[in-house]
């Protein structure tokens, strides 16, 4: 379970997530000329991100499985289903109780 997330200390990464564990992980490219979806809210953009991340073999295999990993983050916590940060790490969170985690 996620229960912070802030800005990354890591120069290239946006966002670092800290779970009950004590483990943290730092996600998101920092890149202000493009955002993501809870930047800049726009649907096209994120079924695009989607699609690309998606078809990366290892990247899929840890979104399918939910495995904690920046790509899993990325997808859900800057491209998820809702528009902000805290909607989506609820969300995720609420998934991972389902699955048993």
């Amino acid at each position: 379970k996620i229960i912070n997330v802030s800005n990354s200390p890591r120069k290239n990464k946006r966002f670092r997530a800290t779970f009950e564990d004590g483990k943290k992980i730092d996600f998101g490219k920092l890149d202000p000329t493009y955002g993501t979806y809870i930047d800049h809210h726009d649907k096209k953009k994120r079924i695009a991100y989607w699609a690309r991340h998606i078809k990366a073999r290892g990247e899929r295999e840890l979104i399918d499985n939910m495995i904690a990993s920046p790509a899993l983050l990325s997808l859900a916590l800057l491209w998820g289903k809702f528009p902000t940060l805290q909607e989506n790490i609820d969300y995720l969170n609420n998934e991972w109780e389902k699955w048993g985690g």
